[in-house]
């Protein structure tokens, strides 16, 4: 007996060091590579903030820039003098030209603005220009010819006429000047001259060193042929960068485990640079590789110390089971008649003789709950099968509904009713474009919607009401969250006209705001005083109703990054609703 107690515990102390063994293995491997991803996918977030941190510093600078040179083709002073061709050579209109080139230049002094003549001479530069060089001489003049007029950016080069910059390396932004005449406009868009504005390559390497990009790697900026344009370190404009050129660049973070970097690419939107960023995988390995080292060191320790403490454990099992073992083998089993174990003084014994007897108990319990979990699910199953037989039956409803119309319409056709024909089908218009399953549509097919509206509430208002849209035909192909701008229509119409024994304008507005579409409904109806309008708004705003309240919170979903809904009112005055979103950077 004393043999196979020792068996037992030998059995399972071999038995738990395997399992030790196998799950310390396992684990490390697990912990290598959880903390190896895990490195990998903080230093992709981390690095890609950088990257695209200075991806918006950039975009805003040659924003400014282009503002800045708009501002000197446009200038009235430069302007004048550009096609008074008789003052071109006169000193004191040269000082006046370069006078306002500094005011511009000023705004954000970052380089050289020189003013060409449309022969080509120098006229006047913010910093100094070599007056003996022609425009025509530029490397890039063939390519600034075929722009037609639009900006070209030139890459990286060494203007020697430049006094400012001399052998440094400048980026460049050039632009025929074309004639802005109010008096007469037939003589708009004639070329008067060009501008071309010089900005040192350090301007851009020092956005770059804002990021504190890893020193073991490198932050720049590339053009779409893979050529280094601006680097913090000199030597290496001009260079290839990491990713290939004459490729499609996308914004993304990702590890080349071939060429053994991480890379985060940038691209410049409409301007023909991007922002690269790289550094080894093994700078981003080495804190995860000490981490990993801790790791394993401690899995080990906890490995020795588990084998002494399952020693002791499995002999607290072995021991118990030996004198349970006895107390069993004591029992008579002969005959037919129910074994019942004696009760023993042993706690570990004891403890699983009552568990035994529990369990059975136990045991009659889960069949009964068993039986109670097959039979709701039977019920959920139904329960599923009817939902589904609705949505089914749902999908026909709006099918019968236009058939319906079409119906109506045909007998109001064939009884010569236009009047019923027309207001079917704009019924059924309407009912349609509420049906559609897209979020978003056109503001053209917005306006079209609301013109069904108004069509349908003629009919019911007559005259107490007029209608009218004010947008150009290039703001319709604009996406707009569908159904917002028709609500506000909607309450013009209800709370503005309903109420009143006078007609009531009611104008719809679609207009550009900077980067914004703004969208406003004004009605000149009975208004509302100003406790009355803050009540209304903290009631949108809160998600208290239906109408405005539901465009409110759709915009705030839609648009986190920053919209604008407001209205203004008055007692007798009238109201107006308006609201303003992002404009979609296609649309620049």
């Amino acid at each position: 007996m004393t043999a196979k107690i020792r068996s037992i515990r030998k059995k399972l102390v071999r038995f738990m060091l395997a399992v030790l063994i196998l799950s310390t293995a396992l684990s490390s491997v697990l912990l290598y590579i959880f903390l190896a991803a895990a490195a990998r996918n903080n230093a992709k977030t981390s690095y890609g903030n950088q990257a695209l941190l200075v991806r918006m510093l950039m975009l805003r600078e040659l924003r400014s820039i282009e503002q800045v040179n708009l501002g000197v083709m446009f200038n009235s002073t430069i302007q004048n003098l550009l096609m008074d061709e008789t003052l071109l050579h006169s000193y004191r209109d040269r000082n006046i030209i370069a006078s306002v080139l500094i005011d511009h230049r000023n705004f954000l002094d970052v380089g050289n603005i020189t003013l060409f003549s449309l022969d080509g001479r120098v006229l006047a530069s913010s910093e100094g220009y070599n007056r003996d060089r022609m425009i025509q001489n530029l490397h890039f003049y063939p390519e600034l010819e075929q722009s037609q007029g639009a900006p070209v950016w030139i890459t990286s080069h060494i203007d020697t006429g430049d006094d400012r910059y001399g052998r440094e390396y400048v980026i460049t932004l050039a632009q025929k000047i074309r004639r802005l005449d109010t008096v007469r406009p037939e003589n708009n868009g004639i070329p008067i001259g060009y501008v071309v504005f010089n900005i040192g390559e350090t301007f851009f390497s020092s956005l770059i060193e804002e990021a504190r990009w890893d020193t073991a790697g490198s932050l720049y900026l590339a053009d779409r042929e893979g050529i280094i344009i601006s680097h913090p370190e000199r030597e290496k404009i001009g260079g290839p960068g990491l990713s290939p050129g004459n490729t499609m660049v996308f914004p993304e973070t990702r590890i080349d485990r071939k060429k053994g970097f991480l890379i985060s690419t940038q691209p410049l939107d409409r301007y023909p640079w991007y922002i690269e960023g790289i550094v080894p995988v093994r700078i981003i390995m080495e804190g995860a590789n000490g981490v990993i080292t801790i790791g394993i060191i401690v899995s080990f320790v906890f490995a020795f110390v588990f084998a002494l403490v399952a020693t002791r454990i499995a002999t607290a099992i072995s021991a118990p089971l030996g004198r349970l073992e006895k107390a069993m083998a004591s029992v008579d089993l002969s005959g037919t008649e129910t074994v019942e174990l004696e009760e023993s003084p042993v706690k570990e014994i004891r403890s699983i003789t009552r568990s035994y007897e529990a369990m059975v108990t136990r045991l009659s319990g889960l069949t009964e709950e068993v039986y109670r979990s097959k039979l709701r699910a039977k019920e959920y199953e139904l329960a599923g099968i009817q939902a589904e037989l609705a949505a089914l039956q749902n999908q026909i409803n709006p099918h019968f509904l236009y058939n319906t119309l079409d119906s109506i319409n045909w007998m109001a056709d064939m009884e010569g009713n236009t009047a019923i024909v027309e207001m079917v089908t704009r019924l059924g218009d309407f009912l349609r474009f509420s049906a559609r399953g897209t979020a978003v549509v056109t503001i053209g097919e917005e306006l079209d919607y609301i013109d069904n509206y108004i069509y349908i509430q003629k009919i019911r208002y007559g005259s107490r009401f007029s209608y009218k849209t004010e947008c150009s035909p290039a703001l319709r192909n604009i996406p707009v969250i569908k159904l917002t701008i028709q609500p506000l229509v909607e309450n013009a119409v209800i709370h503005g006209a309903e109420n009143l024994s006078r007609p009531v304008d009611i104008v719809t507005r679609i207009g550009i705001e900077g980067d914004f579409v703004r969208v406003s409904v004004s009605d000149n109806g009975s208004g509302m005083d100003s406790e009355t309008r803050e009540r209304l708004l903290n009631k949108i705003q809160t998600n208290q109703g239906i109408g405005l309240s539901n465009v409110y919170q759709r915009l705030k979903l839609s648009y986190p990054g920053g919209f604008d809904f407001s209205f203004t009112s008055d007692p007798g005055t009238g109201t107006e609703i308006s609201f303003a979103y992002p404009l979609p950077p296609e649309i620049f």
